[in-house]
């Protein structure tokens, strides 16, 4: 059978473990990856708002583009 539970950790719990105490060591084990995600999204947010600053701001309306 599957268990998203790491097998060092499996030894932590009791046979009567609660979905609480299951939710709450994933949640523990998830948290880096969730905060590196974070930061990848505000980075991402702030390169899109930079791009479309400089798409709007330095390039003016014209039939030819040059670099």
């Amino acid at each position: 059978m599957y268990s998203a539970i790491p097998k060092d950790w499996r030894h932590d719990f009791d046979v009567n473990v609660t979905i609480q105490e299951l939710n709450d060591s994933l949640a523990e084990l998830h948290v880096p990856t969730i905060a590196f995600i974070a930061l990848l999204m505000v980075f991402g947010v702030l390169g899109n708002i930079l791009v479309l600053y400089v798409y709007t701001r330095k390039y003016h309306p014209s039939t030819y583009r040059y670099a």
